[in-house]
């Protein structure tokens, strides 16, 4: 069976695709099954532009997706399944410190998923905590408390193969 290939994106905050943003994905992400963008999009016409360019993109609502089509289109967290691994998606709040904690309890706990993907803290993560694989990709656009700008690629061979993969964009 062949793996199958997540891109991980979050926290890009802008109004639509800009040429940076885009040539990332077409570099890094082209051969993605999926892409996950766990929220700070900001504006609708993002994803909608993703979208009209072939992307299969499944996303949640961030803290300032404040856009009122956000919230129609939006949820505030997914569970999806890959390959046999549960993966939540959830943006994330408040201080960076105990996010994990707060976004698996927000996705129901550790018996709900195998995977968190959470954004918020713009900084690349890996980490298991409470049993539960935690992956932020970053933020490809603001590296704000970041060492660098990012995004990531999460390789799924099966339930107990995961591999993550964070592309430094700077």
């Amino acid at each position: 069976m062949a793996p199958t290939i997540v891109g991980l994106i979050s926290d890009t905050h802008l109004d639509s695709l800009t040429p940076q943003l885009l040539d990332a994905i077409e570099t890094h992400l082209s051969d993605a099954h999926v892409l996950l963008h766990a929220g700070d999009v900001t504006a609708p016409t993002l994803l909608d532009e993703l979208e009209a360019r072939g992307y299969d993109l499944l996303a949640v609502r961030g803290n300032m997706d404040i856009h009122p089509e956000m919230a129609v289109r939006l949820p505030r967290t997914r569970i999806l399944e890959f390959a046999g691994v549960r993966l939540g998606l959830c943006h994330g709040w408040g201080a960076p410190q105990g996010i994990r904690s707060r976004v698996l309890d927000d996705l129901g706990g550790p018996d709900e998923v195998d995977v968190v993907v959470y954004g918020h803290t713009h900084h690349p993560d890996d980490q298991v905590e409470r049993g539960v694989r935690f992956i932020n990709p970053g933020s490809p656009t603001d590296k704000r408390w970041a060492p660098h700008r990012s995004l990531a690629r999460l390789v799924i061979s099966s339930p107990q193969s995961l591999d993550v993969d964070f592309i430094r964009l700077d």
